[in-house]
């Protein structure tokens, strides 16, 4: 999705650089330095990060909420059998542990981490990246456009997909109390500025339909990582944990555990359960 985005503004930016004058480049060039400034911040690398994990148990956490996840126990040995499993585990026999739910992303490009373990990431100069509720007004202005090709089920079928393989956790319990960080009515909490899990992206003057409405955030909870729950040493750099399998195994139906896909089923002959 990020590289779609990356290659519609590069295009967008090179049409109106063409039609442009002169005289507006440097308009042009204000329009678009809150994006330039995100972009540089991106190193690409030269082949996906996968993180070796050694998983142990959370016996030191009171968090009863924290406990239900992990990063994954990859199995010493694959029974034999002739169904995938639900939580993905020996579905590669290889590499048991590859698409298995509660395992950590691999990396399609390097982190980026301030700190190179789990702070945001700054820009080439070492200051906050813009703000990302005005890059997507930028990116993605309030127009109403009709495509000749692509029609609603393209979205659709898109997101089931997406669901199919990726679910970050979020952390929206911590010692068993709710983490808020912008409430319902687009108010800042107490939680924005305690809580190292709070994020709540802050509506730009430029935002007409959120302004308009008084709200002054957007609610944002950072993701599970493996530093959260142990799974990596305190300087080593955090991964986000995908909850589901990354198999398209219609994951987002079955469910991604035995416990799970049983809750499901009407535990007669096998149908799922139906309202």
């Amino acid at each position: 999705m990020f590289w779609w985005i990356f290659c519609f503004t590069l295009t967008m930016l090179a049409h109106d650089v063409h039609s442009e004058t002169k005289s507006n480049l440097s308009s042009l060039k204000t329009r678009f330095e809150p994006l330039i400034d995100f972009i540089k911040c991106i190193k690409i690398s030269e082949s996906p990060t996968i993180p070796t994990i050694t998983p142990h148990e959370l016996e030191s956490k009171n968090d009863s909420i924290t406990k239900k996840l992990s990063c994954g126990s990859t199995p010493t040995t694959c029974k034999k059998d002739i169904y995938r499993s639900f939580d993905g585990t020996c579905n590669n026999l290889e590499n048991p542990s590859w698409g298995a739910a509660k395992e950590p992303f691999a990396e399609l490009v390097n982190n980026n981490y301030a700190d190179g373990v789990h702070q945001f990431p700054e820009t080439s100069e070492n200051e906050q990246l813009p703000n990302p509720r005005a890059i997507s007004l930028l990116v993605f202005p309030s127009e109403n456009i009709i495509d000749k090709k692509w029609n609603l089920n393209t979205m659709q079928w898109g997101q089931i997909i997406a669901h199919d393989m990726s679910f970050a956790g979020r952390t929206t319990f911590i010692n068993n109390n709710p983490v808020t960080c912008c409430d319902s009515e687009g108010q800042l909490t107490s939680d924005s500025e305690k809580n190292p899990f709070c994020a709540p992206i802050l509506i730009p003057e430029n935002d007409a339909v959120n302004k308009e409405d008084g709200r002054e955030c957007m609610e944002f909870v950072r993701t599970v990582s493996t530093k959260d729950i142990d799974c990596t040493s305190s300087k080593s750099p955090s991964f986000p944990i995908n909850e589901v399998t990354s198999y398209l195994d219609l994951s987002l139906t079955y469910g991604s555990s035995k416990k799970q896909a049983d809750s499901l089923r009407e535990g007669r002959g096998g149908p799922l359960k139906s309202e």
